[in-house]
């Protein structure tokens, strides 16, 4: 049994399912455990189940994981030439023809394929490897039944390269010796199978081995054969052998099980069942995803009403204040216009006085003004002469007044004192003012009739 986190590795031959123990706690090394099997009956393979039981049983039953490392006859492995295709496509079309592809095919097939690092041309080079149907479902009924868990079903190839390649690193030419006669000749890249060839042990293919092992490490595996270190010494061919030396093959394979790269066999029940878990888990993350959106924007709702109802407190805690502040700065800006009107029309009106004294300075002798009207920049003058005609002929000389016309019949009045006046109404304008709208002085006697200003000179 090889343990990585909640990961267990096992080994299955036709005959024996091998696993490889950790040592006990304050001893150093690993323990080896193996059980006989029987042949399949039918769909199922009790002695399996009953071996994976007791498996179990002696590992604690600390992980539900098993990774299965597959041997040969129940599984073939060999590099095949396929056109460019998507991973879906290779596997749908290795699936479907696999008895073109694999000798010993022979009913419905679980395939599985992995890409070489390199391919050149028009096509593709990948590692495939097939079993039957029949048996992936007996492992995967056996091991469901001794509270197992399939994780993945790889070549026995593919498990001894990833446990070398683990420990090494690098690119290796790892020569894999079953100790029945052959061995594989495994090209191994960052841990991950690239290369099979099935070869004889011994010296009988040396030259073969190498030519195929130039510019790599050798690494050998599995059973001890002096015959082939003496070919590769000969040869000067350096060969390693690392703390699985002379170790069995099978518990090799089991150790590296669960690191595997593949390919990986995988039944269409587990396929299935894991595109359902998987759509669970992506429906129940879109769920949530919807319900955080749902909440965020309730949180979002629920901070912007707050908001608005402090702003709006806010506000109608300010409305008095505000309105009292706009109420005198109302009152404030009529006052001030009011004051400009004021001003401007004081500087555009005329001076009355200044125009009255002008008016009866300039009378002719024996004239007088009794009444005085102004309006903007008109007025009207009622007067008494000795003869109207001198006033008409003075407004029209004096520079002061324009317009001088008479706004009503000259006629002669008698005074108290005898005498006869004539009475003249004049309206004339002020030459030269810009007179204010609106402002007007008021109708009386002026101050010449009131004084007796404005007679003969």
């Amino acid at each position: 049994m090889s343990r990585t986190g909640n990961r267990i590795g096992i080994c299955i031959t036709a005959d024996r399912v091998t696993a490889s123990l950790a040592a006990p706690r304050g001893a150093s090394g690993r323990g080896g455990w193996s059980a006989e099997l029987q042949g399949l009956e039918g769909a199922s393979w009790p002695s399996l189940e009953e071996a994976l039981k007791t498996l179990a049983s002696i590992s604690g039953g600390g992980s539900h994981a098993l990774y299965v490392a597959l041997a040969a006859p129940l599984i073939e492995l060999r590099p095949i030439a396929l056109p460019p295709l998507d991973e879906d496509a290779m596997q749908l079309l290795l699936s479907r023809h696999a008895v073109r592809y694999f000798v010993g095919a022979r009913g419905p097939q679980v395939v599985g394929a992995l890409r070489e690092a390199t391919s050149t041309g028009p096509e593709s080079t990948v590692l495939a490897a097939a079993a039957s149907a029949r048996v992936v479902s007996a492992i995967e009924s056996a091991a469901h039944a001794a509270g197992w868990q399939v994780a993945g079903i790889v070549p026995v190839e593919a498990a001894v390269a990833a446990a070398a390649g683990t420990r090494d690193g690098g690119n290796l030419f790892l020569l894999a010796v079953h100790g029945t006669g052959v061995m594989d000749a495994l090209h191994v890249a960052g841990g991950a199978l690239r290369g099979v060839r099935r070869l004889r042990a011994g010296a009988a293919d040396i030259a073969l081995v190498a030519s195929l092992a130039a510019g790599h490490r050798i690494h050998i595996a599995g059973a001890a054969d002096p015959e082939l270190a003496t070919a590769l010494a000969d040869r000067g061919l350096s060969a390693v052998r690392g703390a699985d030396a002379g170790e069995e093959l099978w518990r090799i394979a089991a150790r590296g099980a669960p690191v595997a790269a593949g390919p990986i066999l995988v039944s269409d029940d587990v396929r299935t069942a894991r595109a359902a878990r998987a759509a669970r888990v992506a429906r129940w993350l879109w769920g949530s995803a919807a319900a955080l959106l749902i909440a965020s924007a309730a949180l979002e709702w629920w901070g912007i009403s707050r908001e608005l109802s402090s702003v709006a407190t806010e506000r109608a805690l300010l409305r008095p204040q505000l309105g009292t502040t706009l109420v005198g700065r109302a009152t404030v800006e009529t006052a001030y216009r009011r004051l400009g009107d004021l001003q401007s029309a004081e500087r555009s009106s005329p001076q009355w006085s200044r125009v009255i004294a002008t008016l009866a300075s300039d009378l002719p002798e024996g004239s007088f003004m009794t009444t005085f009207r102004g309006r903007g920049d008109s007025l009207v003058v009622d007067g008494l002469a000795e003869r109207a005609a001198g006033v008409f002929e003075m407004l029209e000389r004096s520079k002061a007044f324009t317009g001088a016309r008479s706004a009503a019949p000259v006629r002669r009045e008698v005074q108290e004192g005898g005498d006869a006046l004539e009475h003249y109404t004049i309206a004339l304008r002020l030459a030269g003012l810009s007179p204010a709208a609106g402002v007007t002085a008021a109708a009386g006697p002026s101050p010449a009739t009131r004084s007796g200003v404005g007679g003969g000179r």
